[in-house]
């Protein structure tokens, strides 16, 4: 039951934040595997997405050792799901890019987001 209370809870704040904080523009999250494993196309795209100088482009992962690993070596642009900067970056991102599903990611549903599924080197909307 508590369960329950707390996601319903969660999704009406998530709703609530998603129209009060702005958008900013050219902000890109992307998810890792099942929020745990940087590799395959999120790495891909990640590491070519920094490359391009007019784009803010993050990392966001559920697992807090990967988190501190990745930040060394991309400061500022890993984020951590369950901290208050990561939450932050997730909500006011333009896009969201999924690789593998709602696992790569925070349960609660974005609406005012682009989101984009990498798959085997394609994209799907």
């Amino acid at each position: 039951m508590f369960n329950t209370v707390w996601n319903f809870s969660a999704r009406i704040i998530f709703f609530v934040l998603q129209l009060v904080v702005p958008k900013v523009a050219n902000s890109i999250v992307v998810t890792t595997h099942r929020g745990h494993i940087f590799g395959d196309n999120s790495k891909s795209f990640f590491i070519h997405a920094q490359s391009i100088s007019d784009l803010k482009v993050y990392l966001l992962t559920k697992n807090k050792t990967l988190f501190d690993t990745l930040n060394s070596e991309f400061p500022d642009k890993v984020l951590y799901a369950w901290s208050f900067r990561g939450l932050l970056k997730y909500i006011q991102a333009k896009i969201v890019v999924v690789t593998h599903g709602p696992g790569d990611f925070i349960h609660f549903i974005l609406f005012k987001q682009v989101k984009r599924l990498l798959i085997y080197g394609m994209e799907h909307q």
